[in-house]
């Protein structure tokens, strides 16, 4: 099943031919509808979800080499439960698949955001501090700096 239900989620799905996402949108439609919560209400037990509603979806991504997942959250949970503090724009500069290793520049920064729109840094440090390789080295994903230096281990 969940082999299925990552091929209805990961299908390739080029331009004019959007029909192919009606599986994956019903799938989600039933999980939001049709899946009963065994949580107790949140008035007996404030440590449980405020919504009986699922707040979005987690599926496998087969396009990735490791062990990853996708998630989709609904639009309502996002406008109501969550806030953005900080975005980056960032520029892939190198990518090998095979090997699971990328190279990426941030371009843009921000941390500051008014209504629906997002205030870019005007100022951004020194490239070599915004440029970040990470890769898959013996079964862990290794996140380095522009100089090298291991930033990030998991």
């Amino acid at each position: 099943m969940r082999r299925r239900i990552s091929e209805a989620f990961t299908t390739d799905v080029p331009p004019g031919k959007e029909y192919r996402y009606k599986q994956s949108i019903v799938i989600n439609e039933w999980l939001s509808t049709e899946v009963s919560f065994p949580f107790p209400t949140p008035d007996r037990d404030p440590g449980t979800p405020k919504h009986q509603k699922i707040a979005g979806t987690v599926y496998p991504a087969m396009g990735m080499r490791g062990d990853a997942d996708n998630a989709v959250l609904l639009p309502e949970f996002v406008d109501s439960s969550l806030r953005i503090k900080t975005a980056r724009y960032v520029h892939v500069e190198a990518a090998n698949q095979t090997a699971s290793a990328y190279t990426f520049l941030t371009v843009g920064m921000a941390d500051t955001f008014t209504g629906d729109e997002i205030q870019w840094q005007e100022n951004l440090p020194p490239e070599i501090s915004r440029r970040s390789h990470v890769a898959l080295e013996d079964g862990h994903w290794v996140v380095r700096d522009g100089l090298g230096t291991i930033y990030d281990f998991h």
